[in-house]
């Protein structure tokens, strides 16, 4: 299930926001973008390059499978950021490895402080 609305940076410039003024966190594959915003917004943008896949049906599958994990997981992150996941390199095919650097990512990013 994808991300609501209400959690979603929709507009190219809310994401260019987010990468000119973000702190990067990383975990072993991915890495996010954030930035601190009003305490009680919690919005995600996702990016998956074209360097690291070709084809848009790759990108769309794997960008899909980080919105869906972080939909799972939203209760567990703490809400008043702006956060772009992206991803270093390609991606390994076991989803289990991929769903847990993004909960690492989480971690990381709920001890963020300003």
């Amino acid at each position: 299930m994808a991300l609501p609305a209400k959690n979603r940076l929709k507009t190219k410039k809310e994401i260019e926001h987010v990468f000119s003024r973000g702190k990067i966190v990383k975990g072993n594959f991915l890495f996010a973008k954030i930035r601190q915003v009003e305490p009680n917004k919690l919005r995600f943008g996702f990016l998956v390059p074209v360097k690291v896949y070709k084809k848009a049906t790759k990108r769309n599958k794997i960008k899909r499978l980080l919105s869906e994990h972080t939909h799972a997981n939203l209760s567990h992150i703490t809400p008043g950021f702006d956060i772009i996941i992206s991803m270093r390199e390609i991606l390994p095919r076991d989803t289990r490895i991929i769903r847990q650097d993004l909960t690492i990512l989480f971690k990381k990013i709920n001890a963020f402080k300003k």
